[in-house]
C-alpha cells in the first residue's frame, strides 16, 4: 500500500501545481481574483479519517486520510458496478458506506486486495474514479485557502433576502431541487439569467463549505482543459458530479450522525447538510453553463438528476439511519453478525475473549475466501459460482429480523449509477 500511497501523493501534488499554472495564465472564471496563487502542499497518510487543511507561514498543508479516501473510492466503484448479479459488490458497497458513516477504530478488511481487484475488474474505471473523487476532495480543501484570502464573490447564494427586496411572489420565487428536499427562495441577479439562491440563515456558518464546493467545480473544469471550457468539459464536470454526490452522501451522513450523538446545537461540525451542498452545486452548474456555453444541453445532466432524486430520497435516508442503528447496537452482540469489542477484566488486566465484529466476520469468513477464489477464476466467475450461498450469508446480518445489509446493498444498486 505504501507504493500506491506514494504514487497518489505525487499525483495530488502535480494536480495542485497544474492548477496553479492554469490560474496564473488567466485560465480562471471571471469572478475569481487574478492575484491569487495557490501555495499548498499535499500530505497523504493516516489523518484520523479526516480531510483538512493546516496553515503556517503563509503556506497551506492539505492533509488527506488515505484509508478514508480508499473507502470512498471503493464505495463509489461498487455502487456503480455494472453487474446486476454481483451480490458481493453490492454487499461491499453497503459495508463500505456503513464503515464511513459510523466511524470505528477497526480497519476495513482486505482494503488493499480490494483496490487491486477493482483494478483487475476494470482499470480504466478504477483509475478514473480515484481521479474524480480525489480531485474533488483536494480542490475542495484548496477552496478553503482561496475563500480565506479572497472571500466568496463567485458564490451566488445568500442567507437572507437582499436589502430593499419586496417579498412579493413575482420578486421572490420558490424553488425546490429535490422532491423530498427543502423549498428555497430565489431572486433575480443582475447580469445573469440565473437567480440568487436564498438558503436558510442557519447555514451562514457554513458559507466557507459551500464556497469550497463551488470552487472545486470551477477548478475541476479548468484543470481538465488547457483552453476555455466547452460542452465536452461541461459533460465531464457533470460526470464528476455523479461521483461527488456519492462522496457527499457518505461524508454527509457521517456528519449528521456525529452531530446527532454529540447533541450539537452550535453547528460545531464542519459541514452543512450534504443534500444542501448538492443543491448549491446544482444551482451553480447553471451559472457555469451560462458562462461557458449558454446553449449547452446534455443527457448527462438528466442522468445525474435521476441519481440525485433516488439518492436523497426520504426512504433511502431512513434506511441509512436503520443501518446506523445496526452498526451501533448489533455489531457487538452474539450471533453470526457480531463484534467482540475489547474489554479488560478486573482480574490481572487480562483481555476478555473477543468475538469478531460483523465487519471482521465478513472479512474473515466471506471476503478473504472470495478474493482468493477470484484471483484464480476472476471476480465475475467467483461471484456467480456460489451466488445463492452468498445471498444467504449476507442475509445473516440482521436488525430486528430484517436483512439490513442486503436491503441497503440492493437499494444502493437501485440508484442506477453505472460505470461502463
Amino acid at each position: 500500500m505504501m507504493g500506491v500511497t506514494a504514487r497518489f501523493a505525487e499525483w495530488a501534488q502535480s494536480e495542485l501545481f497544474r492548477y496553479s499554472h492554469v490560474f496564473a495564465n488567466s485560465g480562471r472564471p471571471k469572478d475569481f481574483c487574478p492575484e491569487w496563487c495557490p501555495d499548498a502542499f499535499v500530505f497523504l497518510g493516516e489523518a484520523g479519517h479526516r480531510f483538512y487543511i493546516r496553515r503556517k507561514n503563509g503556506s497551506t498543508a492539505i492533509v488527506l486520510d488515505f484509508d478514508l479516501l480508499c473507502r470512498l473510492v471503493l464505495f463509489v466503484f461498487f455502487v456503480g458496478l455494472d453487474d446486476e448479479s454481483d451480490i458481493v459488490g453490492q454487499a461491499l458497497a453497503a459495508f463500505l458506506l456503513a464503515s464511513v458513516v459510523v466511524p470505528r477504530t477497526e480497519p476495513f478488511p482486505c482494503l488493499e486486495q480490494l483496490i487491486e481487484s477493482c483494478g483487475q475488474i476494470n482499470p480504466d474505471i478504477t483509475n478514473g474514479l480515484f481521479t474524480k473523487v480525489a480531485r474533488f476532495i483536494l480542490l475542495h480543501e484548496l477552496g478553503h485557502s482561496y475563500y480565506e484570502r479572497h472571500g466568496s464573490e463567485f458564490l451566488h447564494v445568500a442567507f437572507e433576502l437582499p436589502p430593499n427586496t419586496v417579498p412579493k411572489p413575482d420578486v421572490v420565487r420558490s424553488i425546490r431541487y429535490h422532491p423530498d428536499g427543502p423549498v428555497y427562495n430565489q431572486v433575480d441577479l443582475a447580469g445573469s439569467a440565473n437567480g440568487l439562491l436564498i438558503i436558510p440563515p442557519d447555514f451562514r456558518n457554513w458559507e466557507a463549505e459551500f464556497a469550497a464546493d463551488v470552487f472545486a467545480a470551477y477548478a475541476s473544469l479548468y484543470t481538465s482543459v488547457g483552453t476555455k471550457p466547452g460542452p465536452a468539459q461541461l459533460d465531464h464536470l457533470t460526470e464528476s458530479l455523479i461521483c461527488w454526490q456519492l462522496v457527499l452522501f457518505a461524508i454527509g451522513n457521517r456528519q449528521d450522525y456525529m452531530r446527532a450523538i454529540s447533541n450539537d446545537t452550535q453547528q460545531i461540525f464542519s459541514h452543512p447538510p450534504a443534500s444542501a451542498r448538492v443543491d448549491v452545486l446544482l444551482h451553480h452548474l447553471n451559472f457555469i453553463a451560462e458562462e461557458f456555453d449558454p446553449t449547452w444541453r446534455s443527457v448527462t445532466i438528466s442522468i445525474f438528476k435521476g441519481h440525485y432524486n433516488s439518492l436523497w430520497s426520504k426512504e433511502l435516508l431512513k434506511l441509512v439511519g436503520e443501518v446506523i442503528e445496526y452498526v451501533r447496537y448489533a455489531f457487538d452482540e452474539e450471533g453470526p453478525h457480531i463484534n467482540p469489542g475489547r474489554i479488560v477484566t478486573f482480574i490481572k488486566g487480562m483481555d476478555v475473549q473477543a468475538k469478531p465484529s460483523a465487519l471482521t466476520k465478513f472479512g474473515k469468513y466471506f471476503l478473504e475466501p472470495f478474493l482468493q477464489q477470484s484471483e484464480l477464476i476472476g471476480w465475475r466467475e467467483a461471484g456467480q459460482q456460489n451466488s445463492n450461498e452468498y445471498i444467504d450469508y449476507i442475509k445473516t446480518f440482521r436488525l430486528n429480523g430484517r436483512p439490513i445489509i442486503l436491503e441497503l446493498a440492493e437499494r444502493l444498486h437501485g440508484i442506477g449509477v453505472r460505470f461502463t
